[in-house]
């Protein structure tokens, strides 16, 4: 059991990893959802990566588990809202 944990925990991190990897390589080629931020699914596990396109840079604001409520990860923008 331990050892399936650690690979599942392991595989999460990567696709995590991919998915950052393909919002930095296409910013702005995921749609945009509420105001200036963006969402990018990741491929093996169902959550989703909100993120917004600064000048130089991407900030990643929230990763949430597809099931939550679709507008929960706008309560971690705080002051950041745009």
């Amino acid at each position: 059991m331990r050892r399936t944990t650690l690979w599942f925990g392991f595989e999460l991190i990567r696709e995590f990893e991919h998915c950052l990897g393909r919002i930095e390589d296409y910013p702005e080629g995921y749609p945009l959802i509420y105001r200036s931020y963006r969402r990018a699914l990741t491929k093996k596990f169902p959550y989703k990566v909100f993120y917004v396109v600064e000048p130089d840079y991407v900030s990643a604001v929230a990763i949430v588990h597809a099931a939550r409520h679709p507008q929960r990860w706008r309560t971690r923008l705080g002051s950041r809202q745009k």
